[in-house]
């Protein structure tokens, strides 16, 4: 297990892809016990990422996000691991191909890694390096399928978290409003839907420090919102105060 940790540290050192054209190395039918897989997106100049590894006995996604870091961890089921794996070796992963384009300004995008045996295979799709034509579907599947896994992994870990919006603006009607905890759209409506603004929901989340932020048009005029919160099974009822002049937050 400390290994993994030492490998997962080494990794996790920059969510961005590496410059290079990935040599596969091909993945054996049989799953190796030292798999080691990891899908890395990283924002290019913006201060945030995601990434996710599968390890035999444990997966674990890190996010940052503007400043603030979350890691979260699950047990790896290794039924699923194994009908992912073969998957995987259904679709010759490793094959997947990309070119160097050249100097590309403030790109980020997706890295893959699959490691056994002392050796790496990268593909990558991020920077200079883009995925040719005929690989994208196979690309995107893989991608999907290594986030999903973990996704899933850590759902019995998510909290239902009461989200109450209070909007005090009198006779002033909102015409816009919408609220994203971190990269994850928590509301967008707009006055000419036909629901109703609804003002109590309820949304799943993992423990731990999210970036809220919001925008609201009231009349003409544009209010916005940034608050750090910090999610929890003590912390998990917010309320979200819209005014004329201001968008708050508070915990309840």
């Amino acid at each position: 297990m400390k290994n993994h940790w030492i490998l997962l540290a080494c990794v996790a050192l920059a969510f961005t892809a590496c410059a290079a054209v990935h040599v596969g190395n091909g993945l054996p039918k049989q799953r190796p016990a030292d798999l080691v897989i990891s899908y890395n997106n990283g924002g290019g100049m913006q201060d945030q990422g995601e990434a996710y590894f599968i390890f035999q006995d444990s997966c674990v996604h890190d996010s940052r996000f503007q400043g603030h870091q979350n890691r979260w961890v699950c047990k790896t089921d290794p039924k699923k691991l194994d009908a992912l794996y073969a998957q995987f070796v259904k679709d010759d992963v490793t094959s997947i191909r990309s070119e160097n384009q050249g100097e590309v300004y403030d790109r980020g995008g997706v890295t893959l890694r699959f490691s056994h045996g002392g050796k790496t295979t990268e593909i990558i799709d991020a920077g200079s390096n883009f995925i040719v034509e005929n690989d994208k579907a196979r690309f995107a599947r893989t991608s999907a399928g290594i986030v999903a896994f973990v996704e899933q992994g850590l759902q019995s870990q998510a909290i239902p978290v009461e989200i109450d919006l209070r909007v005090e603006t009198g006779d002033t009607a909102v015409q816009a409003c919408s609220v994203t905890f971190d990269d994850q759209q928590i509301l967008n409506w707009q006055a000419q839907n036909a629901e109703p603004l609804v003002q109590v929901r309820t949304v799943y989340l993992l423990p731990g420090r999210y970036e809220v932020q919001g925008s609201a048009q009231v009349g003409q005029k544009w209010v916005s919102l940034h608050w750090p919160i910090e999610v929890s099974a003590q912390k998990d009822h917010f309320q979200l105060l819209l005014k004329n002049n201001s968008f708050g937050l508070q915990e309840k």
